[in-house]
C-alpha cells in the first residue's frame, strides 16, 4: 500500500495538535482505519464513536438541566 501511495505521491496527513486545540476543539485518538486495497475509516468503528459521543452529550444535557 505505501507503494501505490508513493507512486501517487500521496502523503498522509499530519495533524497539528497544538494549533487545534488552540481552536478550542477537543482532539480524540482512536483506531478508526479499515486496511485493505486503501486506508479508509472503518464504518462501524467510526459509527461507534459517534453514538457514544451522541449519548455523552445528552447525559452533560440532562445533568446541566438538573443542576
Amino acid at each position: 500500500m505505501k507503494k501505490r501511495y508513493a507512486r501517487a505521491a500521496a502523503l498522509p496527513v499530519e495533524n497539528n495538535i497544538e494549533s487545534i486545540f488552540k481552536m478550542g476543539v477537543k482532539v480524540m485518538a482512536g483506531k478508526l482505519a479499515s486496511h485493505g486495497d486503501t486506508l479508509k475509516h472503518d464504518p462501524g468503528a467510526t459509527a461507534a464513536v459517534v453514538v457514544r459521543l451522541a449519548q455523552e452529550g445528552r447525559l452533560r444535557r440532562a445533568e446541566s438541566k438538573l443542576a
